[in-house]
């Protein structure tokens, strides 16, 4: 996910307003006024920022990354630049084990408490040390029932019906994990010769694929460019909105599951607001805001009071009961597999 899921797991891109500081005339709000800001475009919508900034004075800096890949490499080469971090789970992971996340002090977040445990103690944060849940979600297949077969498994993709009409999330490792998965192998397959079946696979899906694209591959489906295609849950929900026409359903081999979180960089610049800006966000209406924003499941139940019905109706956003039974996160892996993985993506995208 964009996490995507997110985050990632990954987002929308609601605005690209937010790029850049906003509100410069405002007045400092201690340290050196400022928060950078290191995550997807448009994971924490304007209204939620313009809100943050009135309130404290406090100016926005932001960076966008496309990948959980490329905030780490990004925190990795400037660790002292970023004050905050929203990033994937199992990327998370990679950067607590790296010691590049700083161990919160809970005492400076008095709104804590309004999380969610169900989104807490997970195999990245197994204390709750360093993150603050933000969203969650599942990635979804959603097609044009008047341009496409109906779509029940990920494997359906590989429909002849769909040559040069299918989306894909430009995700190294949610598009080989459900890949895997459509061969009876495990989302987060080691095996270099199960992952090498993966890579064929891919490539006989070359044919179908009109385009890969994480940040806006809903555009495809409403534009008609697209029939069919597998995309984090904001974005289908986004996609239903424009043409309620469209259809989702989540792939039978077995649904993923991710949840994207904020944490404070070891090194940051300006950590009081790092921690302004945390307990603004785990405030109810706060979350509620942003999460009706960005289209994911909150992680914070203070957040439900304010949260509208439409929003919590939505089939995109919130799966039937039972989908998420048995859903998996994207797991880390060690340098090798993920060479192997970034190695066969290259094959993958150039054949």
């Amino acid at each position: 996910m964009r996490k995507n899921i997110g985050k990632h797991l990954t987002a929308v891109a609601l605005s690209a307003a937010l790029c850049g500081t906003l509100l410069a005339g405002c007045s400092g709000g201690g340290e050196n006024g400022v928060i950078n800001v290191l995550t997807y475009e448009g994971y924490f919508p304007d209204n939620v920022v313009q809100k943050f900034t009135e309130e404290t004075g406090i100016q926005w800096q932001f960076t966008a990354a496309s990948s959980n890949e490329e905030m780490y490499d990004k925190l990795r080469t400037s660790p002292d630049m970023y004050d905050i971090v929203l990033c994937g789970d199992y990327m998370l992971d990679t950067m607590v084990q790296s010691d590049m996340l700083l161990a919160l002090d809970k005492e400076k977040l008095p709104n804590y408490g309004n999380l969610n445990p169900d989104y807490q103690s997970k195999f990245y944060d197994p204390d709750n040390t360093y993150t603050v849940p933000y969203a969650a979600g599942s990635p979804v297949l959603i097609y044009n029932p008047e341009t496409s077969p109906a779509l029940s498994s990920f494997s359906d993709l590989w429909d002849e019906s769909l040559a040069g009409k299918v989306v894909l999330l430009d995700d190294i490792r949610v598009i080989q994990g459900f890949t895997a998965q459509s061969l009876g192998y495990d989302l987060n397959e080691t095996d270099p010769a199960k992952l090498e079946e993966v890579k064929n696979r891919l490539i006989e899906l070359k044919p179908n694929i009109k385009l890969f694209d994480s940040n806006t591959p809903h555009n495809a489906l409403v534009s008609g460019d697209a029939a069919a295609g597998f995309m984090f849950c904001s974005q289908a929900a986004t996609a239903l909105a424009e043409n309620p026409n469209l259809q989702i359903a989540f792939p039978s081999e077995g649904a993923g599951f991710g949840i994207d979180c904020i944490a404070i960089p070891a090194e940051a610049p300006n950590v009081d607001n790092a921690y302004t800006f945390l307990n603004f966000i785990l405030d109810g209406e706060n979350s509620a805001m942003a999460s009706e924003g960005i289209l994911y499941i909150s992680c914070n139940q203070a957040a439900d009071a304010y949260l509208s019905d439409a929003f919590k109706s939505n089939p995109a956003v919130y799966p039937p009961d039972g989908v998420l039974s048995d859903a998996q996160f994207i797991m880390p892996l060690d340098d090798a597999t993920t060479q192997i993985y970034t190695d066969n993506w290259t094959a993958i995208k150039n054949s």
